[in-house]
Parts: structure tokens; sequence; C-alpha cells
């Protein structure tokens, strides 16, 4: 068992772009027979909505800037943050790496308004990649798997 973390986002709002609500309700999890079975993971790729913004996050982050839309809208606390904690630690590396102090540690609200903002730039990206096909965990796999690859150099020429 991990290690307790101390969770001082708890109370406060994660949040997506309210026009892609219905969306990330959509790829996070709706799609569930009716019979009881596991949901289709091919057409909902995300377990929970704090999955979704975790991975917009992470596409903001590749895009390098955080966006600060009109009509965010609050979908769960960060109490979700609890049930995975090494969220909490990459989230305060990310505070701290965007503003390039550790003095943000002491203010909760901005390491949360920074994740939202990264998760504001990628949530219409992953959304435009999840609403190409009926069974969108393939692009979006695909786009996920090319942002978290290293950069390669451009090939050498080997001559004998």
């Amino acid at each position: 068992m991990p290690a307790a973390v101390a969770n001082p986002y708890a109370n406060l709002e994660l949040k997506i772009p309210g026009r892609y609500a219905d969306d990330v309700e959509k790829y996070a999890g709706r799609f569930r027979p009716e019979d009881g079975s596991p949901k289709d993971i091919d057409r909902s790729p995300f377990d929970l909505y704090v999955d979704f913004w975790w991975a917009a996050i992470g596409v903001g982050v590749s895009e390098g800037r955080v966006s600060a839309p009109d009509d965010l809208k609050k979908f769960v606390t960060g109490v979700v943050l609890n049930q995975t904690p090494w969220r909490i630690t990459h989230l305060e590396l990310l505070a701290i790496a965007h503003t390039g102090s550790t003095d943000v540690l002491s203010k909760p609200g901005e390491v949360i308004e920074i994740a939202n903002g990264y998760a504001a730039t990628g949530a219409p990206i992953l959304v435009e990649i999840l609403l190409k096909k009926s069974e969108p965990i393939w692009d979006v796999s695909n786009h996920l798997k090319k942002l978290a690859a290293p950069q390669q150099p451009d090939a050498i020429a080997i001559s004998e």
C-alpha cells in the first residue's frame, strides 16, 4: 500500500471547459452495457472524469500553454486525488515547473488553477481526436503515445 500523502487540494474544484462536459461524460465511462458486463473501453477509453482531465493536462503540457476559457465547469473536487496520491505529487511538480518556484506549493488554489489551465488547453485536442471514430481508443492512445515518446534526433547517415 502506498504511503499516505497529504491532499491540500481536496476541497478545490477540478474543472474542464463547459462546452466539452458532454464529451467528457461520453468518453469517461458512459457507454456501459445494460447486462452488467464491463464497459466498452473502445468507446469510453477513460474510467473516470479525472482520467480524462489528467490526459488533457498532459496534452496541454505538450502544447506548452495554459488556457483560461470563460466557461470552466467543475466536474469533481480534488478529494478524488486521494485515490491516486501520485497525482498530488505530479501536480505539485507541474506547478513548480510552470512557475519556476516552490513558493507555489503554499498556494493550493494556484496549483489547481495551473492544472485546470493545462487541462483546458488539452481538452479540445483530446475531444477532436475522440470524435473522429466510433471506437476512439486507438486514435487517442496513439496520440498520447507520440507525446510520451522521447524525441528522437534525425537519423544520422553513416558512411563506410
